[in-house]
């Protein structure tokens, strides 16, 4: 799905797809997703079902829509030229994280649901990571590496500084001590 749409309508449609994804995870705390039905979704966002399709396939495509915003921020990211790889990859965990605990309401209720999230997560964070590991199964690494360090921090609510965690992260993946 590509980015919203400018003016009004655009803001509605985001507001729209957030109060569902706010419902499933307003669900996720009460019950497992295969006990959800989408009927169980929309009463409890209080807008139709009918709308429900006009935003996404099925239950499964609103869990790796609770990570767009994410994806779409990595997504926009252009590395500053002549930028250093440690520059980029610290630039690529700042997103993370600070997407992140943005979303600190709903997004650690979707993380344990078939790993949807962290894969959408994973695959973001890889093609951008690419140019700077020169591999993919490199990138890859390191894009789980990033994704699983920043669902451990939202699921453990945060508590660690964003900087310590960001340093944890680089650390791991080899560019400081």
């Amino acid at each position: 799905m590509s980015g919203y749409l400018p003016g009004k309508r655009g803001w509605a449609k985001r507001r729209t797809r957030k109060a569902f994804v706010a419902a499933a995870a307003t669900l996720l705390k009460q019950k497992e997703f295969f006990d959800i039905s989408v009927i169980d979704i929309c009463d409890q966002a209080g807008i139709p079902r009918a709308t429900f399709y006009n935003y996404f396939e099925d239950k499964y495509d609103l869990v790796r829509m609770a990570a767009f915003d994410l994806v779409e921020r990595l997504g926009e990211y252009k590395a500053p030229e002549n930028a250093k790889d440690i520059e980029i990859v610290t630039d690529l965990i700042s997103i993370t994280l600070r997407t992140c605990k943005s979303q600190r309401d709903v997004l650690p209720a979707f993380f344990p649901v078939g790993g949807l999230v962290t894969d959408a997560m994973i695959d973001a964070l890889s093609q951008k990571l690419l140019p700077v590991k020169k591999d993919k199964l490199e990138s890859d690494l390191a894009a789980s590496e990033i994704a699983y360090g920043a669902k451990w921090w939202a699921e453990g609510g945060y508590v660690l500084e964003e900087d310590f965690m960001k340093k944890r992260l680089l650390s791991l993946l080899g560019y400081v001590d």
